[in-house]
């Protein structure tokens, strides 16, 4: 509602029956002005199970949250009860409406934001989550003064640090990124950085161009690679051939004596050693050099 609206609600209230949701109990539209946020309270306190009183953190943060998101276009409701099809109710602190998203033209039904201050497990924060997306919501944003130390996220879930600095509120412990600029660039185009349009667009071309450096030096590495390997195989070649000269000049038998297995000089009668030419075959020699001896295969 407009101020108007909720003045005009406050003016006549007496005249209608308003109730609570939560306990069907009698309903009193106040002002919170230290805080500038409008809602129902109990006419009396009674034994509503639902309800539980909020620290002035809480309120401020949900009051950034559904402002933020209705300067981006957004229809924004605290306290929201999102009903689950099969039965069941979750209660979202802020839940944002839209068509579609500005960035992707993706079909939203809905957005929650939730302000989790006190402690909370990963369990916990993933099942209540899991009730937001039963009751409609398409994505949970979770802002958390101590996230939980195993939580993940996942395209349904994300979350951030919130923190309380000089009167404001801070995400992931960075100064330019308050609360309610994060909000917005959400909800307008899908980050948190809060950098302007010009200044994505710049950090893209630089990508870009690094990314086009990149690549034209791994071009140039891959063709020096490729002469060096082309030096390699042709001086391979060149040793092979020399080898195979060689081992080809080599007498197959000269001043030797086979006796079983083995061979001997027949200058100084030792036993040859045996030396094994790979693809070529099995060359021996003698200590003396006189005589050598090679075997083909």
């Amino acid at each position: 509602m407009s101020d108007p609206e909720w003045l005009e609600v406050r003016k006549t209230y007496k005249k209608y029956p308003l109730t609570l949701p939560c306990c069907g109990a009698v309903a009193i539209p106040k002002v919170r002005y230290e805080y500038g946020t409008c809602f129902f309270a109990h006419k009396a306190k009674g034994g509503c199970t639902l309800y539980a009183p909020e620290t002035r953190q809480h309120i401020e943060a949900k009051n950034i949250i559904r402002h933020a998101a209705m300067e981006s276009g957004w229809r924004a409701t605290t306290e929201a009860r999102m009903v689950w099809p099969f039965g069941g109710l979750a209660i979202a602190d802020v839940l944002c409406k839209k068509g579609h998203d500005l960035l992707s033209d993706k079909y939203f039904d809905c957005v929650a934001f939730e302000i989790q201050l006190s402690p909370q497990n990963d369990v916990t924060t993933h099942q209540r989550t899991l009730n937001y997306i039963n009751g409609g919501a398409e994505i949970v944003h979770w802002f958390f003064y101590s996230p939980p130390r195993y939580l993940y996220q996942t395209d349904q879930l994300k979350f951030y640090k919130v923190s309380e600095k000089e009167g404001k509120f801070w995400v992931n412990d960075n100064p330019d990124l308050d609360l309610a600029t994060v909000v917005s660039n959400i909800l307008r185009v899908g980050h948190i950085s809060g950098k302007t349009e010009e200044q994505r667009r710049l950090e893209a071309l630089q990508k870009a161009e690094e990314e086009r450096l990149r690549i034209l030096q791994e071009e140039e590495e891959e063709k020096q690679y490729q002469i060096e390997l082309q030096e390699a195989r042709k001086k391979a070649r060149e040793e092979a051939k020399n080898r195979k000269i060689i081992i080809e000049d080599i007498p197959v038998g000269k001043n030797v004596i086979e006796r079983g297995p083995h061979f001997f000089c027949v200058f100084c009668d030792k036993r040859m050693k045996m030396t094994r030419i790979f693809g070529q075959g099995l060359h021996y020699t003698c200590e003396c050099g006189q005589s050598e001896h090679l075997i083909k295969y």
